[in-house]
């Protein structure tokens, strides 16, 4: 690798680019990045937690580069120079394609995808036509399959692009059929989310997220399995990895999940949702946020200006207009209906960053065989006892959010076969060890018995969180000795 430029990051100290992947980050559509926030709004509950998708790329980009060169040194004949470059470009442009506030602004798009599919948004003159209707969809997760449309379609990166081959790009960001490069990046343990727990530590201060990524790598060997080439890792990197999947569970509980925040991306989520639908009833730019069929479009026609744009700035200028909007509708009609003063109050508490704590709080583990009927049986109570509990706190139903959601240590469950019968998904995603006084034989890390991870990989934290929205904190005390009143009895 002929690295010619650097970046300067707060997690790793200098990273290294060629020539090419620096010219990449020069692009329009990748200093986009810059203005996407890694955690969306989570810097109203962690002040530092500033750090955008431009340095989680970086990040990606450096540590897929280390895992390489491991692998390299082992079996050189695996990976040869032209695809550990594609495999780094891949990794540097794997999120170019995040909508604003990242996953929150994918979870919105995803949820009122089928709502939106069977009305007709734009006559068919709209949809482009020639090169911009037939470029190929990969099939990923939403950010990935608009990141692959991205590369394919953005002017000045396929020009750059020119010397690679994109399909093979577009195949490593979505997970396509090569085991081995996709749990290098889309793995229970790859560089994607070994670098994005070190950088929500690193910027939220939450020290829980740190792991010891240079040993784990330097464990790393390759294995066959139904004739594909997998990453295994020696026994010496067993405590490493089981600290790593505990870290990634407690980095989740304490941010991710953390009472406040989950709030704060279930009010960014409805007003998200919102701004997109509303715009199918009216013409009125005040509220307009792109759908997902919106976004393909301004990509395939190389819409710069709109594409270039759409990042979280966008997102709170067109807030700010829609509550001006709201207020003046409040004013003018003698007040709001139910969605239009939840949505107001909504992006009040988040301008204001002032978001309220919850009411209510229980969590309980549960097996993973029960997790879905457990969690569907809270969800139903909480629908019956809704009125009570309104009626109790004396407030609108439309106030009181009840949120039912779920932790776990590990995807996998113990138990999976290694060899005949195990899907490609489970061996790529799932992480591999070497089995003890057994040469050449490995199994997945769930069915290590001796770690935390695998005696805990069958259950599964429920977790049940209510919060009302409000502006008078001196209540919540109240609030909250109602609510235990009502459903310490019942959950």
């Amino acid at each position: 690798m002929d690295f010619k430029h650097r970046y300067f990051d707060s997690v790793y100290g200098y990273i290294y680019l060629t020539e090419e992947e620096y010219k990449v980050t020069q692009t329009p559509v990748f200093q986009r990045l810059h203005f996407i926030r890694q955690l969306a709004f989570a810097n109203l509950i962690f002040p530092s937690a500033n750090h955008t998708r431009f340095s989680h790329s970086l990040g990606v980009t450096d540590i897929l580069h280390k895992m390489v060169e491991q692998i390299r040194s082992s079996c050189p004949e695996l990976i040869n120079d032209e695809q550990h470059r594609h495999l780094r470009m891949a990794a540097l442009l794997h999120d170019v394609g995040h909508l604003p506030l990242s996953h929150i602004g994918e979870r919105a798009t995803q949820a009122i995808s089928n709502e939106i599919s069977d009305r007709e948004i734009f006559s068919s003159d709209d949809q482009g036509d020639g090169e911009g209707s037939t470029v190929p969809q990969f099939v990923g997760k939403l950010h990935e399959s608009l990141s692959a449309e991205v590369i394919q379609s953005d002017g000045i990166l396929v020009d750059l692009l020119k010397d690679f081959n994109v399909d093979l790009l577009c195949n490593i960001i979505v997970g396509g059929e090569n085991s081995l490069y996709t749990q290098l990046l889309h793995s229970e343990l790859d560089a994607d989310r070994i670098d994005y727990l070190l950088r929500d530590a690193n910027s939220t201060g939450v020290v829980y997220g740190l792991h010891d990524f240079p040993k784990i790598i330097s464990h790393m060997q390759i294995s066959t399995i139904e004739d594909e080439s997998v990453v295994v890792f020696e026994r010496k990197a067993l405590l490493p990895i089981d600290h790593y999947l505990l870290s990634r569970y407690f980095m989740m509980s304490q941010v991710l999940k953390n009472p406040k925040l989950i709030l704060t991306d279930k009010l960014c989520q409805d007003v998200y949702e919102y701004m997109i639908l509303n715009k199918l009833d009216k013409d009125d730019a005040v509220t307009i946020l792109y759908d997902e069929h919106e976004f393909r479009k301004h990509i395939r026609n190389d819409d710069r200006h709109k594409l270039y744009d759409y990042n979280d700035n966008f997102f709170i200028v067109k807030m700010r207009l829609l509550h001006d909007c709201l207020d003046k509708i409040d004013k003018e009609s003698g007040g709001l209906d139910g969605p239009g003063k939840y949505i107001n109050d909504s992006i009040k508490l988040l301008l204001s960053g002032q978001i309220p704590d919850h009411i209510y709080q229980k969590s309980i583990f549960v097996s993973k065989d029960s997790l879905d009927s457990t969690k569907k049986r809270w969800e139903r109570t909480l629908d019956e006892l809704l009125p009570a509990l309104s009626k109790e706190l004396g407030v609108p139903e439309s106030a009181i959010v009840c949120q039912v959601d779920d932790l776990k240590v590990t995807k996998l469950r113990t138990g999976y076969p290694i060899g005949d019968g195990a899907g490609k998904q489970d061996i790529s995603e799932g992480i591999h060890i070497f089995k003890e006084h057994e040469q050449d034989a490995r199994d997945y890390f769930v069915n290590e018995s001796s770690t935390i991870s695998g005696q805990m990989a069958d259950k599964a934290n429920l977790m049940l969180i209510i919060h009302v929205i409000t502006f008078d904190k001196e209540k919540l005390s109240e609030y909250e000795s109602v609510a235990s009143k009502v459903l310490d009895n019942v959950f």
